[in-house]
């Protein structure tokens, strides 16, 4: 929780506290509304932490955007490009330039040791990387 949250639920509480006309049912609306806001704080970290909820991305690469998703720190392979998956001249460039940007971001994603977020993350793209096929698709015409 931040302590500038943290900050105004206990200004309310004193405010509360020491006031005349305060009720102990508001002093126990605060508190409990404090409690829940640390408990969403941690389950949502936590959550975070785990990757346990399905994400959707959209990152802008080479003039294009590429939309994907993920979940347990890993690249959904179908949902890449899948919005444009109608127009399979777009989807292959969109495809061949997530490969790109898988590969650029395993190589560009921060080495910090000690954020466990940037190393699943770093470890995510790296395995994009290697594992994302894209589609290749060339249209000619006959001659």
């Amino acid at each position: 929780m931040s302590r500038k949250l943290t900050r105004r639920l206990v200004a309310c509480l004193a405010f509360l506290l020491f006031c005349t006309v305060a009720k102990a049912d508001d002093v126990v609306d605060v508190f409990t509304d404090l409690n829940q806001r640390k408990a969403d704080y941690f389950t949502n970290a936590w959550k975070d932490a785990k990757g346990t909820e399905l994400k959707a991305v959209r990152f802008k690469f080479e003039d294009r955007y590429i939309s994907f998703q993920y979940q347990h720190w890993k690249v959904r392979h179908k949902s890449i490009c899948s919005d444009i998956k109608n127009d399979i001249l777009e989807f292959s460039k969109c495809s061949q330039a997530a490969s790109r940007m898988f590969n650029w971001l395993c190589v560009e994603y921060g080495n910090d040791t000690n954020n466990v977020r940037m190393q699943q993350g770093k470890r995510m793209y790296c395995n994009a990387a290697i594992d994302y096929k894209p589609v290749v698709a060339e249209i000619s015409r006959p001659e």
